[in-house]
């Protein structure tokens, strides 16, 4: 059974109204110890100065919204094979590459700077945060990079993961 997600009651007023004026930007973060450099996404037409890190404006990134079901979350991401030379060897790892992206408003920030960076006196509230994503399948063609974004899947996890030993429980074995 799936179990329902929460969202702000503002937040919701906010994305459901027909005209808010408000955009919502996804910042993204990949990371693997052969990329030369950890990789910091905006999807945005600008780029985004947070904690001292730029993430960098990334148009045309497609990344769906991670599925709801009874198995391991999961979702598809792409962007275009323009000037993220930094991510083409993603294609060439073995093991999978670790994601994290979260969305936040771009009310947050001051729209006349670029990069943009924190208003004044303001603290970033992400309102949606997934962690440890792992990137696989991903294939790079002359236009396009894409991969599956996959979550943890704790149906898999071994249970129980402790044996019942008299050494461990003593107490279970008390006659």
């Amino acid at each position: 059974m799936t179990e329902p997600r929460f969202v702000p009651t503002d937040l919701q007023r906010m994305l459901e109204m027909s005209s808010s004026g408000v955009d919502i930007v996804t910042f993204i973060t990949i990371a693997h110890p052969n990329m030369a450099q950890t990789a910091f996404l905006a999807v945005d037409d600008v780029d985004y100065l947070i904690d001292g890190q730029t993430y960098q404006r990334a148009k045309g990134v497609k990344l769906k919204p991670l599925t709801d079901t009874e198995q391991a979350p999961r979702t598809t991401f792409s962007f275009p094979n323009v000037d993220y030379s930094r991510l083409i060897g993603l294609a060439e790892i073995v093991d999978p590459a670790k994601v994290t992206f979260f969305y936040a408003p771009d009310t947050s920030f001051d729209r006349r700077t670029k990069p943009r960076v924190l208003k004044a006196g303001k603290v970033l509230e992400p309102f949606w945060r997934h962690i440890g994503l792992n990137l696989t399948d991903v294939s790079v063609s002359e236009t396009v990079v894409s991969g599956t974004l996959r979550g943890p899947d704790y149906s898999q996890e071994q249970h129980p993961s402790l044996i019942v030993t008299q050494e461990l429980f003593p107490g279970a074995y008390l006659q």
